[in-house]
Order: structure tokens, then sequence, then C-alpha cells
């Protein structure tokens, strides 16, 4: 049987790709669920953006078993991300 190429759920890495549950969801990204599509378009907007937020499910916080391999591989993309900063005068 030929190995199937796994598709990221929108066009970069995001939570959604990694079996989530809505109240996951909601607990890791802030975002309802029935607003998953607004959350990809404003956050997962670039590779590596929707790391952290991987990083914190797999970080045993919100019902899901701590995978410290996967906690340790999604920081180190996570941390290939833009950064946006805020300045104040």
């Amino acid at each position: 049987m030929a190995e199937q190429k796994k598709e990221f759920f929108w066009k970069y890495e995001s939570v959604l790709d990694h079996d989530i549950t809505p109240e996951q969801f909601k607990a890791v990204t802030g975002f309802d669920w029935e607003r998953r599509f607004e959350y990809l378009q404003s956050v997962v907007n670039s590779p590596y953006a929707g790391c952290r937020d991987i990083v914190e499910l797999y970080g045993g916080l919100h019902s899901r078993p701590r995978n410290n391999n996967k906690c340790k591989h999604y920081s180190e993309l996570a941390a290939k991300a833009p950064m946006i900063m805020d300045y104040c005068d």
C-alpha cells in the first residue's frame, strides 16, 4: 500500500491538523469552534505561525497527555515564526 502524503487542514499547519476537540481548541486558541476559519485566517497566516498553539496542545495543559517529543519539536518550529512587535513612544 502506498504511503499517503499528509495534507494540512489549512495552507499552514495548525492545531486543527492534530485531532483537537472543540473544547481543547477554545482552551488553546481562545476562539470558539465556530470561529476556527477566522482563527486560521488571522493567526495561522505564515509558515510556523500555528506552532505556538500546537506546543500548548502537546504541553499537557488541555485534556491531552503531555508529549515532550512533539512539544519540543513544535517549540523549535515556533521559534522560526515571524514575530510582530508593537512599539509605543
